[in-house]
């Protein structure tokens, strides 16, 4: 079964400058058939793993990228070994704890620890879905959050109050807010009047390839991914790290 990763951006939505890439596993099925039938095999981690590999291979811009990793590797004590893959620097890597539930949360706790220790960012992913609730925000220390679909997409006049406050609360905690699942300017203009900057989703820009060539405009971009605006004197750095 041949697999390769595609990549879609994230995007400053003030700008549409591209700030970073995630990697989607892609094969000859649906990519929730291929993870059903490894877990049913009792290959989940490895085909966690593979997938992680193969878009460290395939990946070579200077944007921070973003890997999914499941729960379960987190609880067995993912290490990440960048080794074979001297292109790529821990520092603009994302680890993105995918949805669903922790079996262990103090192991996951202290891979954190250690993955963050080595460079590495961390991010939640699908942040509202079942699994993910505020205390995963105290007890993880995320660098990131990327808001579920569900709270973008949503008709519902209260989700708007909704962005707004977990906009509000993880400014607070120095966590960075991921708006996922953006494709239409309603969509758009939703986060952006929540105070969200980051955006990902089909108007951003589709999974696909990597494009052979990037401006230099958008690696300069890139290094502020994960870095919050302030307002300072003329002359000085605007750009801080989330940590």
């Amino acid at each position: 079964m041949q697999l390769f990763s595609v990549f879609q951006p994230i995007v400053d939505l003030n700008n549409n400058i591209t700030v970073g890439y995630e990697a989607l596993l892609r094969g000859p099925h649906e990519p929730s058939h291929i993870f059903k039938k490894a877990r049913f095999e009792g290959d989940e981690l490895l085909l966690d793993k593979l997938a992680r590999n193969i878009a460290f291979k395939s990946y070579s811009n200077q944007e921070v990228l973003f890997v999914n990793s499941l729960p379960k590797s987190f609880v067995n004590g993912l290490d990440i070994n960048l080794s074979a893959y001297p292109h790529l620097r821990p520092e603009r890597i994302v680890l993105e704890i995918v949805e669903g539930k922790i079996s262990d949360i103090s192991k996951v706790q202290e891979t954190i620890k250690r993955l963050r220790g080595e460079g590495f960012l961390i991010a939640i992913d699908d942040f509202g879905m079942e699994y993910s609730c505020l205390s995963l925000i105290e007890r993880l220390v995320p660098d990131i959050i990327k808001l579920d679909r569900s709270l973008v997409q949503s008709t519902n006049l209260m989700s708007k109050n909704l962005l707004s406050g977990i906009k509000k609360l993880c400014d607070e905690v120095n966590v960075t807010v991921i708006a996922e699942g953006i494709e239409t300017d309603e969509h758009k203009n939703k986060v952006l009047d929540s105070g969200i900057i980051f955006g990902q989703g089909w108007l951003c820009g589709r999974p696909m390839p990597l494009p052979e060539q990037q401006t230099q405009q958008s690696n300069d971009i890139s290094l502020g991914l994960i870095r919050k605006q302030s307002v300072v004197p003329a002359g000085s750095s605007t750009q801080r790290v989330f940590r």
